[in-house]
């Protein structure tokens, strides 16, 4: 493993000795690291380089990206590694952990096997939806699923459906 990048929503000051800790077990590994820039000022440690966005983010170089929080932080991820590859860790700091399934007591021995190279990568789907208008900006990027709805209630909507570049059906629905 050459180097980490570590994600969590600015709501994570309540978890500040969490990511000390965190930082500290890095930093004694000689792991190299970086931050989301919110996490910076809550670690109090010594990163490389931070990021708060997607062009910041794969400017650090990062093999992994360890999301602390719980299922929607890995949610939010996507906007960070899109379709780079990057595996992402997500350490459950939340409520619902689906998605973010390794405990904190779990941190050290998660850290001994990435250093080891001793896991599992589990492949989810990603998707990428474009249309012809700007709906998402740049962040266009689902994990598994996505909704489509109308933006009125009084008429339903026509939605094309492709394949390949191929019309795979049309649906008048209100949602998708």
């Amino acid at each position: 493993m050459t180097k980490i990048g570590i994600y969590g929503r600015s709501s994570l000051t309540k978890h500040k000795e969490y990511i000390q800790y965190l930082c500290a077990l890095l930093e004694s590994k000689k792991i190299p690291f970086c931050l989301s820039k919110h996490l910076v000022a809550i670690a109090d440690c010594q990163c490389t380089d931070s990021f708060s966005n997607h062009e910041e983010f794969m400017q650090c170089n990062v093999d992994l990206l360890i999301s602390l929080g719980g299922d929607g932080t890995i949610l939010d991820t996507l906007t960070l590694v899109k379709n780079s590859g990057i595996p992402v860790l997500g350490i459950n700091l939340g409520r619902l952990g689906f998605l973010a399934n390794t405990s904190k007591e779990e941190t050290e021995k998660s850290i001994y096997s990435l250093e080891r190279n001793s896991y599992q990568i589990e492949k989810r789907m990603l998707l990428e939806l474009n249309s012809n208008f700007p709906l998402f900006k740049d962040e266009n990027y689902a994990l598994n699923e996505m909704t489509i709805q109308r933006s009125n209630s009084s008429s339903m909507i026509i939605v094309n459906a492709y394949m390949n570049g191929e019309l795979f059906d049309t649906y008048g629905i209100d949602g998708l």
